[in-house]
């Protein structure tokens, strides 16, 4: 039988030791940020954020996702519904920059211009101008977008969020979004566009956030699909 030397043991018990004499209760953390934002969907959204997870709270709405962001995990707390859908499903039901088939064929693309940089929540960012331009050169503005790189999320994590925020992907992590509406003034007829707020952040701190922050509800029933989550505490 083979001994290990004193001061070998002696390391290899390290662990143990740390793991005893941490106090009973003391959760792991993770750096990230919580975000405070207004939602035309949700009303007041408390957003946590770390580079491996995300939980965006919106009254007794809750979603989770994490790792490697294909997911969403969605729960009503006051109903005790949940529901897991996928990125990709709610992306194609997102239509302020898709085009159609009609559009395509006619020849309209879309262009992401740069637009002015502005500081939100203490964060740089940079804007851009989503415009649908027509065959005959016809411009017609959708989104306008501020979004950061100072997060430095993984790529997967911000191809994610910016799926669920129809934004395009690569552009960081969104937060502000206006959509240009269409409108008609009554007193002169004319025809223009008026933005309207769909996303903004009022307030971003950088934090330790506790392991418990991102633990998943449990003892939840299965809803048949996200509108009974949504619809069970949180209007549209």
């Amino acid at each position: 039988m083979h001994f290990y030397s004193t001061p070998l043991r002696e390391l290899l018990l390290l662990p143990l030791a740390f793991s005893l004499s941490m106090p009973p209760g003391l959760a792991l953390t993770e750096s990230g940020w919580v975000f405070k934002q207004d939602s035309a969907r949700y009303g007041r959204l408390t957003c946590y954020v770390t580079k491996s997870r995300f939980r965006m709270d919106a009254m007794d709405l809750r979603l989770h996702i994490r790792a490697p962001f294909k997911m969403i995990s969605m729960y009503n707390t006051d109903t005790r519904l949940k529901y897991s859908i996928s990125v990709e499903s709610i992306a194609e039901r997102l239509g302020l920059r898709k085009l159609t088939d009609k559009d395509k064929k006619a020849g309209t693309r879309e262009v992401l211009r740069l637009t002015e940089k502005r500081t939100i929540a203490g964060f740089a960012c940079q804007g851009y101008a989503s415009e649908h331009v027509k065959a005959n050169k016809q411009v017609v503005p959708r989104l306008k977008i501020y979004a950061t790189k100072a997060l430095n999320l993984p790529k997967s994590m911000e191809y994610a969020c910016a799926r669920l925020t129809d934004c395009p992907p690569g552009i960081g992590f969104p937060l502000r979004l206006q959509y240009f509406e269409s409108c008609t003034d009554e007193a002169t007829q004319k025809r223009g566009y008026k933005l309207t707020q769909l996303l903004n952040t009022l307030k971003a701190e950088e934090t330790d956030l506790d392991d418990s922050i991102f633990k998943e509800p449990t003892g939840f029933k299965n809803a048949r699909d996200e509108t009974e989550i949504i619809m069970g505490g949180t209007a549209f």
